[in-house]
């Protein structure tokens, strides 16, 4: 997907990381796998950056695409500091 293409959903769009974070791959404790997810994903972004990123997408498009019963089996979540 383009910028442009991501832009329209701004929900996610909006969630993407504004600071670069280079430890942002790292899980801090098993079990809590949310995090920031940078735009547009590239060849060096995480697994958990891409899950991230595809969690919040696929909840959004579906919503927009009129599956609003769907749910992501993936929980995730995040570490309370």
């Amino acid at each position: 997907m383009t910028v442009d293409e991501l832009r329209r959903f701004k929900k996610t769009w909006d969630k993407r990381a504004s600071k670069l974070a280079p430890d942002r791959h790292r899980i801090r404790q098993a079990g809590f796998y949310k995090s920031e997810f940078s735009l547009p994903l590239h060849v060096n972004s995480s697994l958990l950056e891409a899950v991230n990123f595809g969690r919040s997408f696929l909840t959004e498009w579906s919503a927009e695409a009129g599956l609003a019963e769907w749910e992501s089996k993936v929980k995730l979540k995040e570490l309370v500091k």
